[in-house]
């Protein structure tokens, strides 16, 4: 079985973009599994303001 976890990421303008970065090889120094970067929703000019990353890992038993 395995267990999930969903991250939010703010990409604004006014954001630090590099932060999916940080979160990807903090999340994997855990041992997570990055399985999707999952975008829900565009602004009006076509820009990302936001994406979901879904980690995955074996659940301890």
């Amino acid at each position: 079985m395995y267990e999930y976890e969903f991250i939010g990421i703010d990409l604004s303008i006014n954001s630090d973009k590099s932060d999916y970065q940080k979160v990807i090889h903090q999340y994997s120094d855990a041992g997570w599994r990055l399985v999707q970067i999952y975008e829900p929703s565009i602004a009006q000019k076509g820009h990302t303001l936001h994406i979901d990353l879904v980690f995955e890992r074996l659940r301890n038993q």
